[in-house]
């Protein structure tokens, strides 16, 4: 709750703890490699609009499910994963 209001300007709840995944190793621009641990919810939108409130984003708009833009699969499986959560947390 505290990061979307921090970093996009909007309150949320959050419902559930819906995926725990570890990425894969990547090497940031500086040569520093790094893995992170990631914690996927489903949230509920509360009020806000949002804004671009961080220096990790270009824009921040809002996307029908059945019409998102273009990106990387695995963005669209965290985005799929909590709309289609039914059950225990995912593991992997």
């Amino acid at each position: 709750m505290r990061e979307a209001l921090e970093e996009k300007g909007i309150r949320c709840s959050v419902e559930a703890l819906v995926w725990v995944n570890v990425s894969e190793t990547i090497t940031h621009v500086n040569g520093d490699h790094a893995q992170y641990l990631d914690h996927t919810f489903r949230c509920t939108y509360l009020d806000g609009e949002p804004y671009v409130a961080d220096d990790e984003s270009l824009e921040v708009r809002w996307f029908p499910i059945d019409r998102l833009p273009p990106m990387a699969p695995s963005l669209v499986e965290r985005i799929m994963t909590p709309v289609e959560h039914d059950g225990p947390t995912r593991l992997t």
